[in-house]
């Protein structure tokens, strides 16, 4: 059998549906709903912390909870400030800075977009950040009687640690090493000021809490939209 009759032959089997079977075939079809893409990247990343990193996270907040109670009120505001800090380190360095397994190639090429990658990874360290300074803080502001002053200046640190090291990672360079010293050192002269921020008052504080978180925001806005121009493909 030759071509054209080949041709001839599925010519002459096609078969023409009756009125109406496409419009019934379609309104068959079931309903598909779009998948969450950044709730599974977040539990990927969840999945993927070490338990060394949890155990020391757990031990840094316990510490912490026993200092606030033998500290003079300043000092255990300046001690979970700091360990705060270090806290979100942790997460940090597991999450953005350490590179393990290679990936980001693979990552820049995955059907999942980096800018949706590194924005889960923001969350997940957010998020961890939070439980870890909040299980520190809240009975350290108990304790002291400051209440929510207590928990705005303790956030400081790590805030004004993380704006830093996301200005040098944006106009500077993505060096690691180089984004974890000036977290370090901010997030260290921010926690020995903390003493003069409370000084402030509540309403002075909760704006320079604000500011500054806004403008946290705001570099990790230009940080996604800055790596997703190296991806290699994007869906």
């Amino acid at each position: 059998m030759n071509k054209n009759e080949v041709i001839v032959l599925l010519k002459e089997a096609k078969q023409t549906p009756p009125p109406g079977a496409m419009e019934r075939c379609i309104a068959a079809l079931p309903e598909v709903h779009k998948p969450s893409r950044l709730l599974p990247l977040i539990k990927l990343q969840l999945i993927s912390m070490p338990t060394s990193v949890i155990v020391l996270v757990l031990a840094a907040v316990t510490l912490q909870i026993i200092l606030t109670a033998r500290l003079r009120p300043m000092d255990a505001l300046m001690s979970i400030g700091i360990s705060s800090a270090i806290v979100a380190l942790l997460f940090i360095w597991h999450l953005m800075l350490s590179g393990a397994g290679s990936m980001t190639e693979i990552e820049k090429c995955c059907k999942y977009s980096f800018g949706q990658i590194l924005l889960s990874r923001m969350l997940c360290i957010f998020g961890l950040t939070m439980i870890a300074l909040l299980a520190a803080a809240i009975p350290g502001a108990v304790i002291n009687g400051m209440g929510m002053r207590f928990i705005l200046a303790a956030i400081l640190p790590t805030i004004f640690g993380a704006l830093a090291a996301l200005l040098w990672a944006n106009y500077v360079s993505n060096s690691a090493i180089a984004m974890m010293v000036i977290y370090l050192i901010s997030a260290l002269i921010i926690g020995l000021m903390l003493e003069r921020i409370m000084e402030t008052g509540i309403c002075l504080n909760s704006m320079i809490s604000l500011a500054a978180f806004t403008a946290l925001l705001i570099q990790i806005k230009n940080l996604i939209n800055r790596r997703v121009n190296y991806e290699a493909y994007n869906y």
